[in-house]
């Protein structure tokens, strides 16, 4: 099972439930890469073992964030950085502690 995911600082996208369902995942990178441009929808969803604080960073271009991007995860904070400017979906977090 996959329980920890690391990102790359070159990532520039996260594709369409790429994580979704990754139940066992308890770890994902404390920060998004700078770098990241664009969270597709349901990308993390499902995810309910995944804790702690994720830190929202982004670069100069920013991205939003997508219907169901983080639903049904254990995440207990989000932090958004100073430069965060993108859009938040109305359903993008849904269904967290």
């Amino acid at each position: 099972f996959l329980e920890e995911v690391f990102l790359c600082d070159q990532a520039t996208r996260i594709g369409q439930g790429v994580f979704s369902g990754c139940s066992a995942v308890t770890n994902v990178a404390h920060c998004l890469p700078k770098g990241l441009t664009t969270i597709d929808s349901y990308s993390f969803r499902d995810m309910p073992s995944w804790r702690g604080t994720l830190e929202l960073c982004t670069g100069d271009s920013g991205y939003d964030i997508p219907s169901s991007g983080f639903s049904n995860t254990g995440l207990d904070e989000i932090v958004f950085g100073a430069k965060f400017t993108g859009k938040i979906n109305s359903d993008a977090f849904v269904n967290m502690p």
